[in-house]
């Protein structure tokens, strides 16, 4: 494999990564909404939409440092941090009862 073909399926794997987390972000709250009275609801919430947040500016963060722009990686970590913490919320919530 050349650089261009490598560049090709890393670009394909932040735009992947990059949708599961949109989906994930779209669709926790429907889940809840959708599963009302059933225990365990705001634990997958959490657990959903950190991974979703993680994902997403997981993937933002991976495009700026490939083009080399860092003028707003502050706001992505802030918002990777936040997503990891609502991930690891929701899944010790889940793990824990």
């Amino acid at each position: 494999m050349d650089k261009s073909e490598l560049k090709k399926s890393g670009e394909r794997i932040e735009d992947a990564m990059r949708e599961v987390g949109v989906l994930l972000i779209a669709f926790a709250p429907l889940d809840v909404a959708l599963t009302h009275g059933q225990a365990g609801q705001l634990n997958f919430l959490f657990l959903f939409l950190g991974l979703g947040i993680s994902l997403f500016t997981g993937s933002l963060r991976l495009e700026k440092r490939r083009s080399k722009d860092a003028s707003s990686n502050r706001g992505l970590l802030t918002s990777l941090i936040l997503g990891a913490t609502l991930f690891a919320v929701g899944l010790i919530r889940v793990l824990g009862g």
